[in-house]
Order: C-alpha cells, then structure tokens, then sequence
C-alpha cells in the first residue's frame, strides 16, 4: 500500500549519518530498520532494483543450506514500502527496502563501509581499489579511551567517500589507524580478534557457496559500539560481552547473479585482502 510516512519517519541517522546519507537511505523512528531508496530512474538502475530485492526475497524465504549461511551475512530483509515524496514540485512514489539496522541498539557506533570493487582497467595509481580491491566509502569513528565512557561528545573522526578513494594501497593501515582512534587510545587487541574472527568465518561461507556471484559491487559494512569497547577496557565487560556489540554485513547486491557451480573468486580474493589487512594491524607493537 502506498502511504505518507508519519511525521516522526523516516528520519536520518546521526550516529552513521555519513555513510548513510551518501545513499539517500533512512531510518525508522525507532532506530530498528533502515529504509534504502531504490533507484529506478534509469533503466539499469530498474534492473539493480529488481534484482536486489528477487535476492533478498529468495534468501529470505528459502530452505536451501547455502542460503541459510549466507543469511547470517546479509541485513535481515523486512519488505519493500512505498513513500509518497516531493519531486520539483509534484508527488511520486519512492521505493524502499527495509533493512535492519546494524547500529540499532549501539551508543556510539563505528562505522566502515568497504566497498568491494576493483578497477575496471589496468591499474594505474596504486590505490586500495586497484590494488587490493577494494575501498573505504565512508567510516565513523570515536575515542575508545576508557575514560570517555559515556562521553558521546569525546573525540570523534569521519571519513568521506573522496578520502578512501585516494588512499594509496602502502597506506591502508591507516584505515584501521583511524577506525580504532590508534593514536590516542593504543592497541586493543580483543577488539581486533572478534572482528578478524568475524571476517574470517565470513570468508569461509563465500568460499564454500557456489550459488552467486556476489562480490561486484557489494560493501562490507562493519561497526562496533565504541562505548562497549570503553568499558571493557574499564573491566566492566567481558570478551564475550563485548563480541554482542561487533556486526559485519554484506550489503548492496543489485549486480548479483547465479554462479554456475563456481566460487565469486574475485569477491573471495578482496576480502581475503582486507583479512590481510586487518591482521597486519594486529601484528604492530
């Protein structure tokens, strides 16, 4: 049903506002679900449309094994709404998937988005994208300083789109540098683990399936509850605590398409590159 969205919905996230409004997408009053524009302007962009939601559909509903796995990666899938919005002056109706929101629930959520994507031609300037395949599209980040608990004001870094893109592949620690506020709050090291476990189980799903090629394209989104990690550094969580407050999802699949029994080796190999990453910076003193 086609509806006007109450006054209070959608709203704009602020806690992961960049990496949020770089795609138009919204959030719902409660914080629970976010609302991703599907662009139909074009008619490529129909097709990507088509095609993400056939893929949330299926994945949702299906029994198959490969499915399942993959469904532990993927934002649990609430539909498709239809908004009524203002167009230069005249009414149109607006698509959006209702995703969950991986933040929902988190004080302070750092946020990356990695969009997996390598070059479309020879590589040339040596950056992450050419290289290693992938970059940062936006990222949010706070102090983990242990005595900033509860400081939603404390020390906080944004990237933008424009900044990823120039980073050169040699550089790329500095990604991570910045995602774990290194310079000002030192190494915590339990944090790393979880999401290097996280990645590397992630890894290993893709490589088993051999249903889709899923890797053009697509994004790994990566947050972690900033506030979480400073009381564990107080002692006020566990490890174990602390891993509740970790999510990584595979998002964005308007490219996706069946495999013919082959692995997404190039999606395989991009993330094999940002685990290499990540357990480079674990290794620093």
């Amino acid at each position: 049903m086609i509806r006007r969205p109450p006054r209070s919905t959608p709203l704009y996230s602020s806690a992961a506002s960049d990496v949020y409004k770089r795609q138009g997408i919204l959030i719902s009053s409660d914080g629970s679900q976010i609302l991703k524009p599907l662009q139909t302007t074009r008619p490529q962009d129909q097709k990507k449309a088509v095609t993400e939601i056939a893929f949330y559909c299926h994945t949702t509903k299906s029994d198959d094994f490969t499915d399942k796995e993959l469904s532990k990666w993927i934002p649990k899938f609430g539909g498709v709404e239809q908004f009524y919005e203002m167009s230069n002056g005249e009414e149109k109706i607006q698509n959006f998937l209702l995703l969950d929101n991986i933040t929902h629930g988190l004080v302070l959520p750092a946020i990356m988005d990695v969009k997996m994507r390598g070059p479309r031609w020879t590589p040339k300037d040596g950056t992450t994208k050419d290289i290693l395949g992938f970059r940062v599209e936006g990222l949010r980040c706070y102090s983990l300083v242990p005595e900033d608990e509860g400081n939603c004001d404390a020390k906080e870094g944004v990237w933008s789109k424009e900044v990823g893109v120039c980073l050169k592949a040699e550089d790329s620690e500095k990604i991570l540098e910045t995602f774990f506020d290194f310079e000002w709050s030192g190494k915590i090291p339990e944090l790393y683990d979880i999401i290097i476990d996280r990645l590397k189980a992630m890894l290993l799903t893709f490589i088993n399936q051999r249903k889709y090629i899923l890797g053009y394209g697509s994004s790994i989104l990566c947050t972690y509850d900033a506030d979480a990690v400073r009381k564990f550094r107080k002692g006020k969580l566990t490890k174990n605590d602390l891993e509740k407050y970790v999510m990584i999802k595979l998002i964005d699949f308007g490219n996706v398409y069946h495999s013919d029994g082959v692995t997404d080796k190039k999606l395989n190999k991009r993330l094999s590159n940002l685990l290499r990453v990540f357990q480079t910076f674990r290794l620093r003193d």
